[in-house]
């Protein structure tokens, strides 16, 4: 009896740090999908198309395609985080757009013989509870949505069964950021019982600036972004205020728009400067030109958004330790003044002071 009692006691030992670890960050991708996306990404001429099997262009590498790849390999490649997706407000229906009076909000050619199941609007919803609603809201967070996400990516449509995102409709960037913000106030934050340590984070993939609210653009903006960065929640009666980054990828952006994702970048608490350090004052959102450049972005955010301990006093990683291995924290780092008590010891072969400082 006493033998297993010492065995479970053992289990669940040994599983509970394992439980601890799937306090995963999450990631709420925001996916532009404004006409524009299916530009050319060398000459930002339209394609035709999208390089997808229903509309492969007229050969040109599109900006929807080369971003879909991207996107798709990170979320098949980084079990780390927990990923959810959202588009630009688009209504969904068969063969619904002909490119009819479409010219400003879409590249596609061909529309009349071949059409479009998707219509891009400035305004929007969550989720689709009618024909005509335009939606954004794709993937919620959960632990088995990788395939519906990568099914959205694949270049592959058998509507309305195995949908596509598809390159259609305006910019309407402050519309999905209030999106963003209310699915995480009213169906993540709150919900979450890891929220006072798991790290939640919104991610703007864009190829250009605000289209949808003009003259207003950056008034509307900072509120929408402000709005994300406090957010009141509340869980068993006690009030808290949960706080939620927003990362900028402008990818093959017009540098007469950057300006205004900067200030978006900025008040979410991202905004870099030339050296790579966090600068909210005259800090940049994350700049991408080609392929490589968009995965070193996404590169870098991940490297942010991913926790990993330090040696604070506090639990960094969310696995219910604090400060990992002792020893990683006790040991001597540049600038201690018990690293230097001995002169000698410096200059003594056999000593590894030196080297422990400067490894």
């Amino acid at each position: 009896m006493f033998r297993s009692l010492f065995a479970l006691l053992v289990a669940f030992a040994c599983a509970a740090p394992a439980a601890a670890q799937d306090i995963k960050p999450r990631i709420l991708l925001i996916f532009d999908t404004s006409g524009s996306m299916g530009f050319d990404l060398d000459n930002g001429l339209p394609t035709g198309g999208d390089n997808s099997e229903q509309y492969p262009g007229n050969g040109g590498l599109s900006r929807l395609a080369v971003a879909k790849q991207v996107i798709s390999d990170i979320v098949q490649t980084t079990s780390e985080v927990e990923f959810g997706l959202m588009r630009y407000p688009q209504v969904e229906g068969s063969a619904i757009n002909d490119g009819t009076d479409r010219e400003p909000f879409t590249g596609y050619r061909g529309l009349a013989q071949n059409p479009l199941n998707y219509l891009g609007f400035c305004n929007g919803e969550l989720r689709r509870d009618r024909a005509d609603t335009s939606y954004a809201l794709l993937e919620p967070f959960g632990p088995d949505n990788e395939n519906g996400i990568l099914s959205w990516l694949d270049g592959r449509e058998a509507w309305p069964v195995d949908r596509e995102l598809r390159a259609e409709g305006p910019t309407p960037i402050a519309e999905s950021l209030r999106l963003a913000e209310r699915y995480l106030r009213t169906e993540v934050l709150a919900q979450d019982p890891q929220i006072q340590c798991r790290q939640t984070y919104v991610v703007l993939l864009t190829d250009g600036a605000e289209s949808c609210v003009p003259g207003m653009q950056q008034p509307v903006l900072l509120e929408r972004t402000l709005a994300l960065r406090e957010i009141p929640v509340e869980q068993d009666g006690v009030q808290i205020q949960a706080s939620v980054k927003v990362f900028v990828v402008a990818f093959a952006v017009d540098p007469a728009q950057q300006g205004l994702l900067d200030t978006i970048a900025r008040v979410g608490g991202t905004a870099r400067s030339a050296q790579g350090q966090v600068d909210l004052i005259n800090g940049r959102a994350f700049a991408a030109a080609d392929q490589a450049g968009l995965r070193r972005a996404f590169s870098e955010i991940l490297a942010e958004a991913i926790p990993t301990e330090r040696c604070n006093g506090e639990d960094d990683d969310c696995d219910g330790a604090v400060d990992g291995e002792d020893e990683d924290c006790e040991a001597p780092t540049p600038g201690d003044d018990d690293s230097a008590d001995d002169d000698d010891s410096a200059d003594d072969d056999d000593s590894t002071g030196d080297d422990d400082i400067t490894a």
